[in-house]
């Protein structure tokens, strides 16, 4: 690919997907760390907490996201498993559900392709 394919523009060259997902993933990811720009938490459901990251193969015309799709080497920090895992606890903890029967509360988060399951057992 000559050079990598910003936001949609009349003169945008065709590309293929696959190829800018494996240019996007040099960028986004190192080892088990990938780029997010922020997080989100809330107590609906239960708790629930979502991780936004950068960079993404297409180009939809109508996609809602900011320019950390279209820049990712401008945006976001890199997390690992850990530190993304403290994160969500940290931001999820103040949000979830407890049950007044002092049963396993459980909420499963999933960022990108990790799916992370957090405990609190008889709070």
């Amino acid at each position: 690919m000559g050079t990598y394919p910003r936001y949609i523009t009349p003169s945008l060259e065709p590309f293929d997907p696959i190829e800018l997902a494996r240019e996007t993933e040099e960028i986004v990811c190192k080892g088990d760390a990938r780029k997010y720009t922020d997080f989100y938490a809330t107590g609906v459901y239960g708790g629930i907490a979502t991780g936004y990251t950068c960079g993404c193969c297409l180009r939809c015309v109508f996609c809602w996201v900011d320019w950390s799709r279209d820049f990712p080497e401008h945006y976001g920090q890199f997390y690992g498993s850990r530190r993304l895992t403290t994160e969500f606890t940290n931001r999820l903890a103040p949000n979830v559900m407890i049950n007044t029967d002092k049963t396993r509360s459980v909420s499963l988060m999933r960022t990108s392709s990790m799916l992370i399951a957090v405990q609190w057992i008889d709070l």
